[in-house]
C-alpha cells in the first residue's frame, strides 16, 4: 500500500512537472517568435554607401565622411547584425558594429552598438514607430567622454524609398537642450 502511494505520488508530481516544462516551451517558443517587426528589419539586409555628417558643436558646420554598411540577418532572422565603416575627421579609419532585433516581451526594437571610439556599449529601445516601420524612433544613452558621464540620446529611422534609409539622432547639448549630432544617409547598392 505504501508503494502504491509513494508511485501515485511520484506521478502526480511527474505529471505537474510536464505540464510546468510544456507551459515554459511555449511561453519560450512564443518569445522566440518572428512577426511582423522581424521580418520588416530584413529589408535592411545587404550592401550599403553611407554619407555621414557629424556635428561637434551647435551651429557649426558638420563634417561629412563616406563608408560603407553591411547587413546581414543572424539567428533564424530575428536579429540583424550590421558591419559600418567610414573614415573619422583626422583620417583614421572608422569600424563599427551594431545588432538589432525586436524584444516580443517589451514589444519594442532594442538595439546596441560598438565601435572603435569607445569602449562601452551602447544600447537604445524603441519608443515608437510607425504601423509601416518607415519610422522607428529609439532612446538611449550616449557617451560624453569630456563630462566622464552617459547622456540622452535619441535617434529616428525613417524610410523614404524601398533603397534609401536616414538615420538622425539627437544629444543633450549646453544648457540640456537637444541638439542633432550626426545623420548617416543609407544608399542600398
Amino acid at each position: 500500500l505504501a508503494l502504491a502511494v509513494t508511485t501515485t505520488g511520484f506521478a502526480q508530481e511527474g505529471g505537474e512537472a510536464d505540464a510546468a516544462m510544456a507551459e515554459m516551451m511555449a511561453a519560450w517558443q512564443e518569445y522566440a517568435a518572428i512577426g511582423p517587426p522581424h521580418e520588416d528589419l530584413q529589408r535592411r539586409v545587404g550592401d550599403w554607401d553611407v554619407t555621414v555628417k557629424f556635428w561637434y558643436a551647435p551651429g557649426a558646420p558638420p563634417e561629412v565622411s563616406e563608408g560603407s554598411s553591411t547587413v546581414e540577418a543572424i539567428m533564424g532572422g530575428r536579429y540583424i547584425l550590421e558591419h559600418f565603416k567610414s573614415t573619422m575627421p583626422d583620417g583614421k579609419p572608422f569600424k563599427g558594429m551594431g545588432l538589432v532585433g525586436y524584444d516580443n516581451i517589451k514589444e519594442r526594437f532594442v538595439a546596441m552598438w560598438v565601435d572603435v571610439m569607445s569602449s562601452g556599449l551602447l544600447t537604445a529601445e524603441s519608443t515608437s514607430h510607425s504601423d509601416d516601420f518607415s519610422r522607428i524612433e529609439f532612446h538611449g544613452e550616449s557617451p560624453d567622454p569630456v563630462a566622464g558621464r552617459y547622456k540622452d540620446q535619441r535617434s529616428v529611422e525613417t524610410w523614404s524609398g524601398p533603397d534609401t534609409r536616414v538615420m538622425e539622432a539627437w544629444e543633450e547639448g549646453p544648457g540640456g537642450a537637444e541638439v542633432k549630432v550626426m545623420e548617416i544617409t543609407y544608399v542600398r547598392r
